[in-house]
């Protein structure tokens, strides 16, 4: 017999979920269970229907989602946990429990949602493998990075030189900076480079369900469990990274520490112990040593996996590099769009020297591939195909600091700062915006051509005095309308 309750028909609705689904009145009782719900406890519906929530799962079965739900009438999401039926089966799951309640606003219960653990683990998107990136057409290496400032020169000097060593590696950047990109590179410069490399997300995964996955399971460790490795037996001879490790549990974290100091791990449910030998990187979003402060890392944690600590710069203080990132995007995305897309405009290289970045390299591959989905036989990017928030925050006035635009920072005078962009005379590609003060943009032009002058036309020498790219020197020089073989007689 169909169950009706507050006029729904709870079985055409969820007797062939997927997913264990549960009702619960006000007072707890059980008013409907669905058929995976049965295979999931191992109970049949005559068992349990009508009978209170702890009659049948029991007082040890710890903090309960469902009661919280009833008290509260709130809804209770994610909640990892292990919780135990009467018949003594162990169920290691995630809860999602939401208030029902009349039209008038009357509570009446609440319905669960409940998935195993080995539902979310075949479901985990946050985890990549690549069991040789040798052999894999997506790999990079560090020769495919743009790093012609002197920041990211040292970056790569240290990943380079910490890859061929056993010490973990932590990485620290904005979000955006690549940090993913460098792990990778550290990795297919290593001696382990045709082994696994594994990567996940900590910050994407359920602290009930984070043990398991790093570890692995054992057959019985609880119902409906299989002997699967976890991604520290996967990654074994190779490299794992653990991106966003300050999101980890504090109750994770030092069950992380006891492997990495014993180098052996065990499963979940098993005595066995396995031996490991993998490289260990890790990535934190803001300085470690903030985490360290606000708590949510664990000191020991750090000193273990920060043997060696590579800090990468925001794209902000990059920009002496931009132009060069501006041509590799261009070439990458014209590759996987078909496109031929050559440069971008005067305009649009203005706007990007000035724009923020608070996504960094992530924000710029993003805007260049977005610009180049619109285009169609252009070879060149313009003012208007560059996203329209973008143009928005250009047009606003929010912008990075006065002597971070051209990248030229030495002497520069501090009490210069940009003024608010207007849209008044922009569009003119063959004389500098007038967006920017004009001591600025003369301040800029006398900088670049007293270098010209002092290297006679030598663009290679300028640019390195000026602590900017060769690119952006020669996108500069045509702004400014100067010709290298006017200076070539100049000089000392």
């Amino acid at each position: 017999m169909k169950f009706n309750w507050l006029d729904i028909d709870f079985d055409s609705l969820f007797e062939d979920f997927p997913y264990g689904v549960s009702v619960m009145d006000n007072q707890g009782r059980i008013v409907y269970y669905n058929r995976q719900q049965e295979i999931i406890d191992g109970l049949s519906k005559s068992e349990v229907l009508g009978k209170h929530f702890r009659d049948i799962y029991g007082p040890d079965s710890g903090p309960s989602p469902t009661l919280t739900c009833l008290a509260r009438r709130t809804p209770v999401i994610d909640f990892v946990g292990v919780y135990r039926t009467k018949k003594g089966r162990l169920i290691n799951s995630s809860h999602n429990v939401f208030p029902l309640k009349k039209k008038d606003g009357t509570p009446r219960g609440c319905i669960c949602f409940i998935r195993t653990f080995d539902e979310l683990i075949d479901a985990t998107p946050y985890v990549s493998i690549d069991d040789n990136l040798e052999s894999n057409f997506s790999s990079i290496t560090f020769k495919d990075i743009v790093a012609t400032s002197q920041a990211m020169r040292d970056v790569i000097g240290s990943a380079k030189a910490a890859s061929h060593s056993p010490s973990p590696i932590m990485l620290c950047g904005e979000t955006g900076t690549g940090k993913d990109i460098i792990a990778r590179c550290i990795h297919a410069h290593s001696p382990r480079r045709s082994h696994p490399y594994v990567a996940m997300n900590c910050s994407a995964i359920p602290a009930g369900l984070l043990e398991g996955i790093l570890f692995g399971t054992s057959r019985g460790s609880y119902t409906g469990a299989k002997e699967s490795p976890g991604l520290f037996e996967q990654a074994a001879g190779g490299t794992i990274f653990l991106d966003e490790l300050n999101s980890m549990s504090l109750d994770t974290q030092p069950k992380l520490l006891r492997v990495l100091q014993d180098k052996k791990i065990r499963r979940l449910g098993s005595t066995a112990e396995i031996a490991l030998d993998l490289k260990v990187i890790s990535a934190v979003s803001n300085d470690p040593y903030q985490s360290l402060q606000n708590g949510s890392l664990r000191p020991d944690l750090f000193y273990r996996l920060g043997v060696v600590v590579i800090s990468l710069p925001p794209l902000r203080e990059r920009l002496s590099e931009l132009h060069d990132l501006v041509s590799y995007f261009l070439l990458k995305h014209n590759q996987i769009l078909g496109k031929s897309v050559r440069r971008v405009s005067d305009e649009v290289m203005d706007l990007f020297c000035r724009y923020p970045w608070p996504g960094n390299i992530r924000e710029l591959e993003h805007i260049i591939e977005g610009a180049m989905n619109m285009v169609t036989n252009k070879q060149e990017l313009e003012f208007n195909d560059i996203p329209g928030y973008v143009r928005e925050v250009f047009h606003a006035g929010t912008m990075t600091s006065g002597n971070e635009i051209s990248g030229l920072r030495k002497d520069h005078p501090s009490h210069l700062h940009p003024a608010p962009f207007s849209r008044q005379g922009f569009g003119n590609s063959t004389s500098p915006s007038p967006a920017l003060p004009r001591e600025i943009l003369d301040y800029e032009r006398d900088r670049i051509y007293d270098q010209l002058i002092e290297h006679r036309g030598n663009v290679t020498h300028a640019a390195r005095a000026l602590g900017i790219s060769r690119h952006v020197l020669t996108y500069k020089m045509k702004k400014y309308q100067f010709n290298r073989h006017d200076f070539l007689q100049s000089g000392k």
